[in-house]
């Protein structure tokens, strides 16, 4: 999810992971990755529910996948491995709001596919994106009307979903 997380001064909330329902989101404005926590994760309901609304640093996402037991508490992720015990805080800047994930997504959904013959990607989003979407070894692409790639797992029980944008060659 950390690749998939923007370094924008003027777009802070773009700069963090966010949680929300049930899933987690990152986005640098050119691809937008939305995981769902029940598939990549083994949090509880419990510390899902404990998630809504937290904004996480992608560093400190990066250092927490090096852990064996992650628990959600008030201020943060409490991750252990052997003796070691780390807190990595929730980004506190109050004024952070995350775009409207879900409305965006939705909408690319309900847009009719389009043929294309030929796209122009960006290697480097592309590389992002795979990296950041759970499960997205083996994925259906769907080309829609605005110069978006929809990414979904061939696994149809998989909720992860991905976007990127693309160039379209007229």
């Amino acid at each position: 999810m950390q690749f998939a997380c923007a370094n924008d001064e003027l777009r802070p909330s773009l700069n963090y992971i966010y949680f929300n329902g049930g899933y987690a989101y990152a986005t640098n404005a050119h691809i937008l990755v939305k995981n769902y926590l029940k598939e990549c994760s083994t949090f509880s309901d419990d510390d899902i529910e404990k998630l809504n609304g937290k904004f996480l640093s992608p560093l400190d996402y990066a250092d927490i996948l090096k852990y064996d037991i992650v628990s959600v508490e008030p201020n943060g992720l409490r991750c252990k491995k052997n003796n070691r015990s780390v807190l990595f805080y929730f980004a506190d800047v109050p004024e952070l709001k995350f775009p409207n994930a879900d409305a965006l997504i939705e909408r690319n959904i309900s847009m009719k596919n389009e043929p294309v013959e030929k796209i122009s990607i960006n290697i480097k989003l592309l590389q992002q994106l795979n990296k950041s979407l759970y499960n997205s070894d083996k994925c259906e692409l769907e080309f829609k009307s605005e110069g978006v790639v929809l990414f979904r797992s061939k696994d149809k029980f998989d909720k992860g979903i991905g976007l990127i944008m693309v160039i379209k060659n007229d």
